[in-house]
């Protein structure tokens, strides 16, 4: 699961805040291709392996305001913390949807839908409900 950084250019803008990715695995090309696409940054912490070390990813998350993001362990973990987030989910509403609800605290997580346009999956909708 991804999303294209791009299409949360608009929250990072925003001067009130900075963005820290919590993505799993190396997306230097992602965060270069924003950078260039939008003109903004987005923060990677090299000392932070959210592959490998749960307990560092769930103290930066703890630091947080808010965590932006599709569904994965980060928003899992954000709930659990009590950090507000706001989870992308598809706009038709499929299975997954009743693991989220049961999982996820109320008033802790806002679910936003995203839209599906020409059979591709797309977060736009959701980001602009943020």
């Amino acid at each position: 699961k991804n999303i294209d950084l791009n299409l949360l250019a608009p929250l990072l803008e925003r001067p009130d805040s900075v963005g820290i990715s919590l993505q799993h695995g190396d997306i230097t090309n992602d965060v270069a291709r924003l950078e260039v696409d939008t003109g903004v940054n987005l923060y990677v912490d090299p000392e932070v392996n959210t592959n490998h070390d749960l307990d560092t990813l769930a103290a930066q998350i703890a630091c947080l305001d808010q965590v932006v993001s599709i569904s994965n362990s980060a928003v899992h973990l954000a709930g659990a913390l009590g950090v507000p987030c706001s989870l992308l989910l598809l706009l038709k509403l499929h299975e997954s949807i009743k693991y989220h609800l049961y999982f996820l605290p109320g008033g802790v997580c806002r679910l936003q839908r995203r839209g599906v346009t020409e059979g591709e999956r797309h977060y736009s909708t959701g980001c602009s409900a943020i």
